[in-house]
């Protein structure tokens, strides 16, 4: 099968928009990736005369996204892409930084796409303890090591990124034996298995995405955390019939403001919400969100652009 491959070169505080454009058009993944890790491979079939080459490393990122290859409209999703950047390039963002926005494209076949995540995805430690690794790759785990398997297929979600590296470290910090999570949107279901393997009794790793749900059930077996993973297809909450300790949204603004309003559903009386993926643009909206619900934040932190923050019921 081949995929229409969209990247997008922005500066790191606009990524997130960016991958939204992206996501308008169906996008089946969205990843935001260093500048560094260069998706122009010598030999590879993407134009080799753009601008992109010149734009600094140190500063863009480069949000790409798949989609289904159709050589009779592949052409309408690209030309959307292009004139929704152009539109908000023209925008007054205030604090946020687009750069020079330069929007490229690939056609590329299934093997083409895991082999792209193979070249740049090494085992790292996202805590002192906490080491994610893909599965091609091998590693010895060091005394109390948690060591999370991970291959992405055609998921997204390997802890690189910084909304995630955040999240598994409050993950780490909050989840403790025998408490129940809901991890919503949970890509590659790294977070759910991080909480499984911190004791978890119970985790439900929830995404509307059915290659999300297929690879988190595979990546649980690979982790052997299948029994204590509830693997669901849904939006956000909306299938949570139970009150969980700890619910973890590692997405963006809007649906955590969503789950919010929904909270006292879904958490039990001092369970923590653990969310990530806000551009500091939104705090704000996402502050508002909570007092209208009587809750201040107990810990906030920020990475770059990105905040990520935990609250107490």
């Amino acid at each position: 099968m081949q995929w229409l491959e969209v990247a997008i070169m922005v500066k790191e505080s606009g990524s997130d928009i960016m991958a939204e454009v992206l996501r308008e058009k169906g996008a089946v993944g969205v990843s935001i990736e260093s500048a560094e890790k260069t998706i122009f491979d010598e030999g590879s079939n993407w134009p080799q005369d753009e601008d992109i080459y010149f734009l600094d490393p140190n500063e863009y990122m480069y949000v790409k996204a798949y989609y289904k290859y159709d050589e009779e409209t592949y052409k309408e999703i690209v030309d959307y892409i292009k004139q929704r950047v152009s539109d908000i390039t023209l925008m007054n963002l205030e604090s946020i930084n687009l750069g020079e926005c330069t929007v490229v494209y690939n056609v590329a076949n299934d093997e083409d796409w895991a082999n792209d995540w193979k070249k740049f995805f090494v085992p790292f430690h996202i805590t002192k303890n906490i080491v994610v690794k893909p599965s091609w790759e091998n590693y010895e785990s060091k005394d109390s090591e948690i060591v999370i398997e991970i291959d992405p297929g055609l998921a997204f979600g390997t802890g690189m990124h910084e909304t995630t590296k955040m999240c598994m470290e409050l993950t780490e910090q909050y989840v403790k034996e025998g408490m129940s999570v809901a991890d919503v949107g949970c890509g590659t279901g790294i977070l759910s298995i991080l909480a499984a393997k911190l004791g978890a009794k119970n985790v439900k790793a929830i995404d509307f995405d059915p290659i999300c749900v297929a690879v988190t059930k595979q990546n649980a077996i690979s982790n052997n955390v299948q029994e204590q993973l509830d693997v669901i297809s849904g939006n956000l909450v909306d299938e949570l019939k139970e009150k969980v300790d700890v619910v973890i949204a590692n997405i963006v603004a809007d649906p955590i403001i969503e789950i919010i309003g929904v909270l006292d559903r879904v958490l039990k009386p001092q369970g923590y919400f653990i969310a990530s993926g806000i551009i500091d643009t939104r705090l704000p909206d996402v502050l508002n969100a909570l007092k209208k619900i009587g809750i201040e934040p107990i810990e906030i932190k920020k990475d770059k652009v990105w905040i990520a923050l935990v609250c107490k019921m």
